[in-house]
């Protein structure tokens, strides 16, 4: 069957009917069954659910083992079609997450209807882009632009009464010991300047995944507001930067300024369907928004120039020269410092006002605007104060290599932050900074790599049972559990000090007292 220039095969319609009939029954079953009336009760109100007998783990897990099975008979289905890669294969979930945003997550015949649009839409923008020489990246953004469209069009700038809140993560004090920060700080410097070469470099990649992962509890931690974008807007900001190098030879430091604001501004334009979705919604959306800058922008062709990289000028501050390749061991301690000045300013925006408004906005909406809080204000602050922290973290790590090859800061990695942020700690400074330590490519990977050549390889499956771990256990992160810890034992140390020192003077002889005299003869 032929469509204008597209052709439509046999084993395509095959794909539509088999679609088509799955919609049907699933329909049916959600519909018309007690295990979907059931199912609908849930969703709706697990409390109210369970007191009419129902049990909401076991309804859960039936629902796990549908959509599962579904996922694999898709991958069996479209494995001829697009060959069995994980990242080909990984790729499809972002259109269907839109289709089914679309349908509401709870219609199946019209997250069907929107696959089918997307799907359409998506192979006419491929042949138009291929016949009229567009930017590549339209074919893959377009929908998700769309989506984004309709529901900024169609949400709420304030949720309902009725808007309930998972358990929010524990936030930290933002208290500053002086004496912990110089003792980690002067390590941290001992360890890049000691270490050997390639550790050192392992070093200094985690503490660029620290600076991103605290742009996480930024936005996240402290606002409320989940971000599925940060590492690709902070590849944003580090693509402007390597494009003012190469092509308009301005200076590293100034590019790297200018570098930062460009990624605050793309965190601006991301933050603006927050003020109208939230939740899901709004995490679907911001996923959304990292494919469309990781198409149009990291990976357009017409703007980066060339395939294998941008060439970028040593890296220098007044003079003094950074160049990773020469002198890691500066390049090291110059990340460090950033990451120190960043993590006592974001500390310090904890105890500040600002950080008030921001953790108000995260726990109640309607209530921070009947304090006067602006809640569009503080959220949009939220956003571009993190994209230009990410972009900090993003670009040292760019940096590092002479070549910027910015097809590797892909939109999957940004949920790997998230992850390992919310394992070290979601609300806390100390816990983003713990969290990036499971990110892949740091300091953890060169200790695997160091005992065996494939244990690397099982560092994202560790990462993801310790996400399981710290959810189930209700947790607030390794990083607060390890505190809860040393403190319990010092307190039980200093208690038994103190029964030692009770015990020892109870035991001791009492002295005898001379007897008093009155005076008198």
């Amino acid at each position: 069957m032929h469509i204008g220039g597209t052709v439509i095969t046999e084993d395509r319609i095959t794909l539509c009917f088999i679609g088509l009939a799955v919609t049907i029954v699933l329909w049916a079953v959600y519909r018309f069954t007690r295990f979907g009336k059931a199912t609908s009760a849930v969703s709706e109100n697990e409390l109210a659910a369970s007191s009419m007998g129902l049990s909401p783990d076991a309804i859960a897990a039936r629902n796990w083992a549908i959509g599962t099975s579904l996922a694999l008979v898709t991958g069996a289905l479209i494995a001829p079609i697009t060959f069995l890669q994980p990242t080909q294969t990984a790729e499809i979930v972002l259109p269907a997450l839109a289709a089914a945003l679309l349908g509401g997550f709870a219609s199946f015949p019209l997250a069907f209807a929107a696959a089918l649009l997307i799907g359409v839409g998506e192979s006419i923008m491929t042949y138009e882009s291929s016949v009229r020489n567009w930017w590549s990246g339209w074919s893959t953004s377009l929908p998700f632009l769309l989506v984004i469209v309709y529901l900024v069009l169609r949400g709420r700038g304030v949720p309902l009464r009725s808007h309930l809140s998972d358990r929010l993560p524990k936030v930290g004090s933002g208290r500053i010991r002086p004496l912990p920060v110089a003792l980690v700080a002067a390590a941290g410097v001992a360890l890049i300047v000691w270490l050997p070469t390639e550790w050192s470099i392992a070093l200094t990649v985690t503490f660029c995944y620290a600076i991103v992962c605290i742009s996480v509890v930024v936005v996240t931690g402290y606002a409320g507001q989940l971000s599925l974008a940060q590492y690709v807007i902070g590849a944003s900001g580090a693509f402007v930067s390597a494009k003012l190098m190469a092509s308009e030879n301005v200076p590293f430091a100034l590019s790297f300024v200018l570098g930062i604001v460009a990624a605050m501004v793309i965190g601006l334009i991301v933050g603006i369907p927050a003020l109208r979705t939230r939740g899901l919604n709004l995490a679907v959306v911001t996923l959304g928004i990292g494919v469309a800058v990781y198409s149009l922008m990291l990976t357009n062709i017409k703007l980066v120039d060339v395939i294998d990289g941008v060439q970028i000028k040593s890296p220098s501050v007044f003079g003094f020269s950074l160049n990773p390749d020469v002198h890691p061991d500066r390049y090291g301690i110059a990340v460090l410092i950033l990451l120190l000045l960043i993590a006592l300013s974001v500390a310090n925006l904890r105890r500040g006002i600002a950080g008030r408004r921001l953790l108000a906005v995260r726990s109640n909406e309607r209530a921070a605007l009947a304090l006067g809080v602006s809640v569009y204000t503080a959220k949009l602050y939220a956003f571009m104060l993190s994209a230009g922290i990410a972009a900090v973290g993003v670009s040292a790590l760019a940096f590092l290599n002479s070549n910027v090859l910015f097809s590797r800061f892909d939109v999957f990695s940004s949920i790997g932050f998230i992850t390992s942020t919310v394992v070290g700690g979601l609300g806390m400074v100390g816990g983003g900074v713990l969290g990036s330590t499971l990110v892949s490519g740091g300091i953890s990977s060169r200790f695997l790599s160091s005992l065996s050549d494939t244990l690397n390889s099982y560092l994202p499956l560790i990462g993801g049972v310790l996400v399981i771990f710290v959810l189930l256990a209700g947790a607030d992160g390794m990083f607060e559990q390890n505190r809860a810890i040393i403190a319990a034992v010092t307190n039980r140390l200093r208690l038994a000090r103190h029964r030692s020192s009770a015990t020892d003077l109870s035991a001791a002889p009492e002295r005898v007292q001379p007897p008093r005299h009155s005076g008198r003869t």
